[in-house]
């Protein structure tokens, strides 16, 4: 028994140091010189497989299963773009809810005797980040490494290093200082996840989280603060961006994205068919339906990937009520848990990112996503070693 353990200790670990370093913080330079951009595919393909051979799965897991074939039947009944739009969608829209069930159901973990060793690469990665931060956006470009990224990495390196730390003072105090470095990304989605960091783990830091009215004050003190130093970029895109005569592709999917709710209801327009990659590699009828490929960036296919949270237009109301509920049920799951802040603290950067990224389905977030798993079962891990122990 102890033999299997050290094998999957060793397993659970390379596996996620290789994720780390070709997956995460090498993954743009590898696809963009090299043009290698299936890393991730790979990365979930490997943990699909390991979990079958594991015979690990879940109700939940099924359940999304079911869920996800429904949609894919419902698109080919209803195809508004081609098959092949549809099935790319389709695989990259399962792909980060595949990395948690497969990484929640596996209870993959890191084991303490990796911990110091993994602590000291986020360490030193972070650290090499520090140079590329300093010398800037235009630097950050040169050597294929856009400034959302690199913020991202920063943000994964410094929770990573959380995880494999006792999660006292002192490591939240590193944790801190490694996420301090992503704020030379200039990145107002960043900014939110630094302010919710520091009042989670600072601010508020030993007691049961509950939502009094002193929270909500601080909460809202927060809030205020994030809106306050990101407002430049908030009303460049979305206010300005959405008032000027050519308006800018964000704000646009954001504002059309209700029309094709209400139209398509109540399942939405089905996969590859808004604001997603494959509604711009394979370029979706419904910007001609309603007109959206006269706006210039969206006729010349730039941004139209570029959020998340539109492109849950998709799925419909149906589709955004049980994203909803995928989200509520890890809340409830981990307000049983000490890691409560951190999983919450995960939560909150998913929302940064999705509202002017695609991060959730992409190799960052399918890596954060895993982090996630991996704190939800990080309490269950422990008192399995201390039950072996005695």
């Amino acid at each position: 028994m102890s033999l299997q353990i050290s094998i999957y200790d060793k397993i659970n670990y390379y596996l996620l140091i290789t994720g780390l370093i070709f997956g995460v913080i090498f993954y743009d330079f590898i696809g963009i010189r090299f043009g290698f951009t299936y890393i991730d595919e790979f990365f979930v393909a490997i943990l699909a497989m390991y979990s079958i051979l594991r015979r690990r799965f879940s109700k939940d897991f099924f359940i999304f299963i079911g869920i996800a074939l429904f949609y894919l039947l419902y698109s080919f009944m209803y195809p508004i773009n081609t098959h092949q739009a549809i099935l790319t969608d389709f695989l990259i829209q399962i792909k980060p809810f595949i990395a948690f069930y497969c990484a929640y159901n596996l209870g993959i973990y890191i084991s303490p005797r990796y911990y110091k060793r993994t602590r000291q690469l986020c360490i030193i990665s972070a650290i090499a980040m520090i140079p590329v931060g300093i010398l800037g956006e235009s630097f950050m470009m040169s050597i294929e490494l856009h400034p959302s990224r690199f913020a991202t990495i920063i943000t994964i390196l410094g929770t990573l290093y959380y995880y494999c730390s006792r999660q006292d003072k002192h490591a939240r105090n590193i944790a801190a200082i490694i996420w301090s470095i992503g704020l030379f990304s200039l990145k107002a989605k960043f900014y939110g996840f630094y302010v919710a960091a520091l009042f989670l783990l600072f601010i508020y830091p030993n007691k049961k989280f509950k939502l009094s009215p002193r929270i909500i004050i601080l909460l809202t003190a927060c809030l205020s603060m994030v809106i306050f130093i990101a407002w430049e970029k908030i009303s460049y895109y979305y206010i300005a961006g959405a008032q000027a005569s050519s308006i800018y592709a964000r704000p646009y999917l954001y504002m059309n994205s209700i029309t094709i709710l209400n139209d398509y209801f109540p399942f939405g327009s089905g996969f590859g068919t808004y604001a997603t990659h494959a509604s711009s590699q394979f370029y979706s009828p419904l910007y001609f339906k309603y007109k959206m490929y006269l706006n210039y960036e969206i006729g010349n296919k730039r941004f139209l990937s570029d959020t998340f949270f539109p492109s849950l237009a998709q799925f419909g109301y149906i589709g955004i009520t049980l994203f909803t509920l995928f989200w509520y049920r890890i809340f409830q799951t981990g307000k049983k848990l000490r890691n409560f802040k951190i999983i919450l603290l995960i939560i909150f950067f998913f929302v940064f990112e999705s509202t002017s990224d695609a991060t959730f389905t992409q190799n960052r977030g399918i890596y954060m996503l895993i982090l996630l798993a991996m704190f939800l079962n990080k309490e269950r891990y422990l008192k399995a070693i201390q039950k072996k122990k005695i």
